[in-house]
């Protein structure tokens, strides 16, 4: 399984990840149309590190703005060459203008994989693995009701195994270790590993995944974890100080998804 860290783009800190196995980048068309993302792809392209482009359409909803396809299908074109996965620009909640975008830019000879989200009609999935071998799923707006989201993922992935077995899910924007651990994901993205300089959390390991700990657990770092609870930074650190906790957090989150490759 592969994960793509996101948040790099809008934050600057993968400069905080140097020296990581296996690091791999989500970088957000939207963030490049507004200046941003530029040094996270010249930064990969000149490691080697695998980069995944997003349309954005999610940060550009909540904006109340909207992102113009055929622009986004012309940067891919000049561009494109730079990313091993392109994410069509979908439409979070018009699934047909969603399919509509994906054709147009399978027609511009853009490689680019759709996204079906949460709510949406599953005869649109059927309809998506029967022509696609790689789809990203979303649960925009439902990230917090896990018994609904974990609903909707078994028979997303129930569809799959009868239609196309061989089809690979991308899971958009997955932060539960529970989640991540019960389905067969190709590759899912997160950006929780920017929690440490967001809220001072600290990502820790456990037997069936990682959890977080922030500042007021601090005492159960060295009691459970082994962890000297030196390693928090205080609240108005400098931006350097949470280079190590960002490596931290990002280090254990990909060791973790990398050992469950043979889940796929």
């Amino acid at each position: 399984m592969r994960l793509y860290l996101a948040g790099a783009d809008s934050s600057g800190d993968h400069w905080a990840l140097d020296g990581l196995e296996n690091l791999a980048f989500l970088v957000s068309y939207w963030y490049i149309l507004h200046g941003k993302g530029w040094n996270v792809i010249k930064y990969s392209l000149e490691r080697g590190i695998p980069l995944f482009l997003d349309s954005g359409a999610f940060s550009a909803m909540t904006l109340g703005a909207k992102i113009d396809i055929d622009e986004y299908i012309e940067f891919c074109r000049r561009h494109g060459d730079k990313f091993e996965v392109i994410a069509s620009l979908d439409v979070i909640g018009d699934w047909k203008k969603t399919k509509i975008n994906h054709d147009k830019m399978r027609q511009a000879g853009i490689n680019s994989i759709p996204t079906f989200h949460v709510r949406e009609p599953f005869d649109f999935l059927c309809e998506l693995l029967e022509s696609n071998d790689y789809i990203a799923l979303g649960v925009a707006g439902m990230q917090r009701r896990r018994r609904a989201i974990i609903a909707w993922l078994t028979k997303c992935f129930k569809l799959r195994k009868e239609i196309r077995p061989d089809c690979r899910f991308h899971g958009f924007a997955l932060t539960s270790s529970q989640i991540i651990r019960f389905f067969p994901w190709h590759s899912i993205d997160s950006s929780t590993w920017i929690n440490a300089r967001r809220f001072g959390n600290i990502i820790v390991r456990e037997q069936d995944g990682f959890r977080q700990i922030g500042r007021h657990q601090r005492w159960q770092l060295k009691q459970y974890y082994g962890i000297p609870s030196g390693i928090f930074v205080p609240r108005k650190a400098s931006t350097c100080a949470y280079n190590a906790l960002l490596k931290h957090n990002a280090g254990v989150m990909i060791e973790w998804t990398q050992s469950l490759t043979q889940h796929e």
